[in-house]
């Protein structure tokens, strides 16, 4: 690996990267507690630092290559971000909501929010209002309906478990992937935790049916708006239930 390359990756690895939805920015906040500004500001814009500019930036993932990509969630979009200059440009979509796969430019969200990198090294998130869960393939950037409406439209928004399209979800927020490449969801106004497994694309409840507050395992466990999550280095998954705490799984 090449030293320029290695020094970009420890600075990733001991910073932590936060995209600060409502300043528009992607701060950095180094382990001495330092933080700064490294891209953005209101808008729309592609550049160095802070001439960019995101509209409510959301989900951040790192890929194999140091490249950061983040959900812009204002502007329908996904961008990404070179760490050695700190250069913004429009990785796949743009400002147009919509719902279109395709190659890069000719996709369309609305809009993007959760992250998260597969075991393939693709890109998984959560479109929204669209209520499916998109694709972007790295070695090529195309966009690809992995499993929900493609319809883009909010009649198609509910609740089934089935097959890749014939699943719906409501507002799907986050994403995650675990070590079996499971691709885990908060189906936020559904109330539950969804599981994505196999070639097939079938979507399963893992937790979950119906607003509450209430422990217990898969369909007896209620949450109230389950919003973002992450697995840590136990590998449990840790959910931010909007209205209620923090809950466990």
């Amino acid at each position: 690996m090449p030293c320029a390359l290695l020094g970009v990756l420890a600075t990733l690895l001991f910073s932590l990267l936060v995209a600060d939805t409502f300043n528009h920015r992607l701060r950095r906040v180094t382990p001495q507690g330092t933080i700064s500004t490294v891209a953005g500001g209101p808008g729309f814009a592609n550049g160095v630092g802070t001439a960019a500019h995101f509209n409510h930036p959301w989900g951040i993932v790192v890929d194999g290559h140091c490249t950061i990509c983040v959900s812009d969630y204002g502007n329908h979009c996904i961008r990404k971000v070179t760490p050695a200059d700190w250069m913004v440009s429009t990785l796949c979509g743009r400002q147009a909501e919509g719902c279109a796969d395709g190659a890069a430019a000719a996709a369309r969200f609305y809009p993007p929010r959760g992250l998260a990198l597969d075991m393939h090294d693709n890109i998984i998130g959560t479109d929204s209002d669209n209520h499916c869960i998109r694709k972007v393939a790295l070695s090529n950037w195309r966009v690809s309906t992995l499993t929900g409406s493609r319809a883009g439209d909010a009649a198609e928004k509910g609740f089934a478990d089935s097959e890749a399209a014939a699943a719906r979800f409501n507002h799907p927020h986050a994403v995650a992937v675990d070590g079996n490449n499971t691709i885990l969801v908060t189906d936020h106004s559904n109330q539950r935790l969804q599981k994505i497994a196999g070639e097939g694309a079938l979507v399963m409840t893992l937790a979950g049916s119906g607003m509450g507050a209430v422990d217990g395992e898969g369909a007896s466990a209620r949450f109230t708006f389950p919003q973002a999550m992450v697995i840590d280095e136990r590998g449990r998954l840790l959910v931010a239930d909007t209205n209620n705490s923090l809950r466990m799984v």
